[in-house]
């Protein structure tokens, strides 16, 4: 025990699920502004879309929907990339960082790809396997052989 006191679980919400409207509005924000490459002419066009985004959102705050840069020649977003210089094989605690770091927004930005972008959708099940002979001595109902399991000509309920 320490002086600050525990945190809990008992009143914190369990993350939002991502769902495939949020991949879709992020994908558009992404085609919208590219990654440019680290070349004068990428520099250039960066430059001249940091004007349109500031344009456009002014200093409102960075959604999936608003998008924001990627520094030019940085790692693709949702890449595992460092959210310390935008650049893979490492994470900003790691001291690692060979660059410099990246302005507040864009690691804001970052950090929203990756949650995104990197969730994997939960697999549905829907066909248990029979296992009833090998398995029986476990108890477990899951495992019992059942005739219909929803799978064939229409519902099972």
């Amino acid at each position: 025990m320490n002086s600050g006191g525990g945190q809990g679980n008992l009143f914190r919400r369990p993350p939002p699920t991502i769902t495939n409207a949020d991949r879709d509005v992020l994908r558009q924000s992404l085609a919208f502004y590219p990654l440019q490459p680290n070349t004068p002419e990428g520099n250039r066009a960066w430059l001249a879309q940091l004007r349109d985004w500031r344009m456009k959102h002014g200093e409102g705050p960075i959604t999936p929907a608003t998008g924001f840069l990627l520094r030019p020649g940085g790692a693709a977003p949702g890449s595992g990339e460092c959210f310390g210089c935008g650049f893979v094989g490492h994470c900003r605690d790691s001291g690692l960082c060979t660059t410099d770091t990246i302005n507040p927004r864009e690691r804001t930005f970052r950090t929203i790809c990756g949650r995104i972008l990197r969730a994997a959708p939960a697999a549905p099940v829907n066909f248990i396997e029979e296992a009833e002979g090998e398995f029986s001595w476990l108890g477990d109902c899951s495992l019992a052989h059942t005739v219909d399991q929803g799978n064939g000509e229409g519902p099972s309920a």
